[in-house]
């Protein structure tokens, strides 16, 4: 039903009543703009004749012009005559083959149709006449012509502008004879209001109804599609969808925009393209340059456009909704859309527009820039980045770059620039680009300020291309005056280097100097200190040192979102080693909110904080909350930015190793290991595919790459266990695969580091395993010591395990003994969000004797003394399948992947009291 147009529907039926009684008809012309519903009425003026079925019935004619078939003679007439019966009418043949009809023929045509209606009103209805083809113009105008004493009432809808219709042509002669002009009108707020309630079946708010009124101008095409496309997106007619609205771009208008234009003579369509191109409202003034139009012309072309309801009436001109622009310039081919952004971006430079508005057109050009391009892009670049629009500065700096050449000053500044840009939302190119402009930079210490300011932590395998850089830059500072400088430069080269012995034994020698009783003020001297305390972490030197001075940088000044472009994290992460989690974590935390509100959920500075926290939570035995932080890190960051990916890919790798919560672990690791230019360095490699081969069960591969692991940790220099615990996990490997005297020559040295390194954690947990892989009094002494050095730590969850590991050596000769040991254990388990602490494949774990039933412990051990499932079978008068089944019940209470995991739990498969 349509809306609000009841007094033109009304006005058409008396007209009908009239020629019923007179015998006599007329013409009615129907006009409005583009989308003011046209079509829609004489399409509901031909079905409410139709439903009129009394004697006097109308018959109803009805076609409309097609812009393709304006060359098709007799195209209109032919489907309007296609309701009549053959017999009815006939077109001569000679109609076909001489492209019309010759008067006598057409008048005889005319007197047949109407000899059809038999004395009743005929009412030919033909929509957008503007593009009927000649002969069927003519036919209608003498359809016209004879409405005067005959019953015929002729409805035609087309351009209300006239646009197109020569004066004394067929069309002429219709408007000529018109007797009523039906110009539609925009629909109201309440018409607006009662198609979103047909639509919706409920009735807008009233902003919505308010958005859906500007943005349609009350047009029912334009109204239909939006309310349309909002319901089919599942939205109601709320405020809240009131932004989805005002970006709508229904493909339906912009589709009968473009074909509106098509008709157009050249100069309008012209300026429709510099307009669409434009991408803005715009007069005469911008649009006569852009189109090469005369100014008058250019005003006229602007009056079409607007007659034809393309653009709206204000000035400056815009089109009459976004979609329009948007199909308008679509229409283009890509080459010309290319060219026309770039005499655009001319014609505003020539105007003195901001460069933020001249870039955007250079860079939808396709050519390299040149000239005054390279600089008005360049301008636009800085402007954007003291906006905050890195996404925009970035373009226009790339675009820049290629229009620059290789190897001058201008293109390494221009590099810095983009570096500069890119250290947030592109860390990894910010990098190269950087290292790219290096060479090229002059002037003394500029090359000393640009490394000065690079984070820490992005130099995590940094190439040697760029560590060069760092001795030429420092060899340009004058010391004492660049100290501050010099320090930056030295602590960034530092960080780099670790990876290498030679420089790691300077950097314990840069430690060693260090007077824990000062405190670092600049940011220089706290990245300096930051680097050096954890070289010496990384050692294992002088714990008590260590932590002084971590102290001092980390707690020395408030958190702030800078920290994360600093190495104070570094700082943080030898206090983790320390077993100073509450301080650690809390700044950790503080800083990755920080660092979230300054620069956004997906900047580098956010997820190097993520990143470190993630590792916090791991130390913390909170894996669960971990794993998650660092899977989610991980896969959002780039694969090659080695700051968060080494960080994250060591929490993951030390959360599998421990067996609690692995899954999530493992497979994120799988999939970043999986990921194009994933980058990690070679002793995480190893570490990695080391933990996951162990939880799948494949401990001598799992064993090959944690030895590798060591052997490259050591060589590095690195060997404090509270920082990466390998021997501690190669000794269980070994002890499982039965080297008893390799696992315990790796246990017993990993305990003498972990002692005289002192923190808790790692002291206890070496411990734990060490008494793990022990039998009788002295594993009974192994782990109540552990349970001594962690008691009051903050490694509760070793603290859990050396409990519940007690608990079940105890199980068999003091019960109470056990269940007080084991209910501590779980309880601490459960405190730090595990609720089972038996990992897969650790032989630290196992179930409880009373976990099994006297049968299952009886089949588990005939399976430890060698013998085959068809053999117990036997001796146990039991079937085969029900030897596979307890077995199964086996494995899993006691968390193990199959026989050979049995003698790592052979303590506790002794029998029980009474069996």
């Amino acid at each position: 039903m349509l809306t609000e147009r009841e007094q033109e529907t009304a006005l058409v039926a008396r007209i009908l009543d009239d020629t019923r009684r007179s015998g006599t008809g007329c013409v009615v012309t129907v006009s409005g703009p583009l989308g003011i519903g046209r079509s829609a009425l004489l399409g509901a003026l031909a079905e409410a004749a139709v439903l009129d079925s009394g004697p006097e019935a109308v018959l109803v004619l009805r076609a409309g012009g097609v812009r393709s078939e304006r060359d098709f003679p007799l195209g209109v007439l032919r489907r309007m005559l296609d309701v009549l019966p053959e017999t009815a009418v006939r077109l001569p043949d000679r109609a076909r083959t001489a492209g019309g009809l010759a008067d006598a023929d057409a008048i005889r045509v005319r007197d047949e149709v109407l000899a059809h209606a038999a004395g009743r009103p005929l009412l030919v209805l033909v929509d957008d006449l503007h593009w009927a083809d000649p002969c069927s113009a003519r036919w209608l105008a003498l359809l016209a012509e004879s409405a005067e004493d005959r019953p015929v009432v002729l409805v035609v809808a087309g351009r209300h502008d006239r646009a197109g219709v020569a004066e004394t042509g067929p069309l002429a002669r219709i408007y000529g004879r018109t007797a009523h002009e039906l110009a539609l009108r925009p629909l109201t707020r309440a018409g607006v209001k009662q198609v979103i309630t047909d639509c919706f079946g409920e009735p807008g708010d009233e902003a919505f109804v308010r958005a859906c009124t500007t943005v349609s101008h009350g047009r029912p095409l334009f109204l239909a599609a939006l309310v349309r496309s909002q319901r089919a997106a599942g939205r109601r007619p709320q405020s809240g969808a009131v932004k989805a609205v005002r970006t709508c771009r229904p493909a339906a208008i912009g589709a009968r925009a473009v074909q509106a234009l098509a008709v157009e003579c050249p100069p309008v369509k012209e300026t429709a393209y510099a307009l669409a191109v434009l991408g803005e409202p715009a007069g005469p003034g911008l649009l006569t340059p852009l189109t090469g139009l005369a100014a008058d012309d250019c005003a006229a072309a602007l009056a079409a456009l607007a007659a034809a309801g393309l653009v709206d009436e204000n000035e400056p001109a815009w089109f009459a909704h976004a979609a329009i622009a948007d199909a308008v310039e679509n229409s283009l081919p890509a080459s010309e859309t290319a060219e026309r952004h770039l005499r655009a971006a001319r014609v505003l430079a020539e105007a003195g527009r901001p460069p933020e508005d001249v870039a955007r057109h250079l860079l939808a050009a396709e050519s390299p820039p040149t000239g005054w391009a390279i600089g008005l892009l360049k301008a636009a670049g800085r402007d954007a980045l003291q906006r905050g629009d890195l996404a925009t500065a970035r373009r226009c700096l790339l675009r820049a770059l290629l229009g620059v050449t290789a190897g001058g000053a201008d293109r390494a500044e221009l590099l810095v620039d983009l570096a500069t840009v890119e250290r947030s939302s592109a860390p990894v190119a910010s990098l190269r680009h950087l290292t790219q402009a290096l060479p090229g930079l002059t002037g003394r210490g500029r090359r000393a300020r640009e490394l000065a300011v690079l984070p820490p932590l992005a130099l995590e395998l940094a190439p040697a291309s760029l560590t060069a850089q760092f001795a030429a830059a420092a060899a340009e500072l004058s010391v004492p005056a660049d100290r501050d400088l010099a320090l930056a430069l030295e602590a960034r080269l530092r960080y780099a280097r670790l990876g290498e012995l030679r420089p790691f034994t300077d950097a314990l020698a840069g430690f060693a100097r260090l007077d824990p009783a000062a405190t670092p003020g600049s940011r220089a001297e706290r990245d300096q200190a930051a680097v050096l305390v954890h070289a010496a972490t990384l050692a294992g030197q002088d714990a008590e040192r260590c932590g002084v001075i971590a102290r001092k940088v980390v707690l020395g000044e408030p958190p702030s979102p800078a920290d994360a472009r600093t190495a104070v994290p570094l700082a943080a992460r030898s206090m983790l080693a320390l077993d100073l989690l509450d301080q650690a974590d809390s700044w950790l935390t503080s800083l990755t909110v920080l660092a979230r509100r300054q620069w956004g959920e997906n900047a580098a500075e956010t997820l190097v904080a993520q990143a470190e926290r993630a590792y916090s939570l791991a130390r913390r035995g909170w894996h669960t909350e971990a794993a998650t932080l660092a899977a989610r890190t991980l896969e959002r960051a780039d694969p090659a930015f080695t700051a968060v990916a080494v960080r994250c890919c060591e929490t993951l790798a030390l959360i599998v190793a421990e067996a609690v919560v692995p899954d999530l672990a493992r497979r994120a690791l799988s999939a970043y290991r999986a990921r194009e230019n994933a980058l990690i360095p070679a002793w995480l490699g190893n570490l990695v595919d080391g933990v996951v081969a162990a939880s799948n069960g494949d401990a001598e591969a799992a064993l090959e790459h944690l030895l590798d692991c060591g052997r490259e940790y050591d060589l590095m220099g690195w060997g404090n266990p509270a920082v990466l615990p390998w021997r501690t996990w190669a000794a269980r490997l070994h002890h499982r695969l039965g080297a008893e005297e390799l696992a315990h020559d790796l246990i017993e040295e990993e305990h003498e580091r972990a002692a005289a390194w002192g923190a808790p954690t790692a002291h206890g947990r070496a411990l734990r395993v060490w008494a793990s892989m022990t039998e009788g009094p002295r594993a009974l002494d192994l782990a109540r010591e552990a349970i001594e050095v962690l008691d009051g730590s903050f490694g509760q969850l070793e603290l859990a395990k050396a409990h519940i590991l007690l608990g079940r050596r105890l199980a068999s000769t003091d019960r109470a003994a056990s269940a007080e040991h084991l209910a501590r254990g779980e309880k601490l388990a459960k405190a730090c969000g595990v609720a089972d602490v038996r990992p897969h494949g650790d032989p630290t774990s196992g179930a409880h004797p009373a976990d099994l039933t006297p049968s299952e412990r009886r089949v588990a051990r005939l399976v430890l003394a060698g013998q085959a499932n068809q053999r117990i079978a036997e001796d146990l008068e039991i079937s085969v399948r029900a030897v596979e089944k307890h077995l199964t019940k086996v494995y899993r209470k006691l968390g193990i992947a199959g026989r050979g995991g049995l003698p790592d739990v052979a303590h506790i498969l002794e029998p029980a009291e009474g069996n």
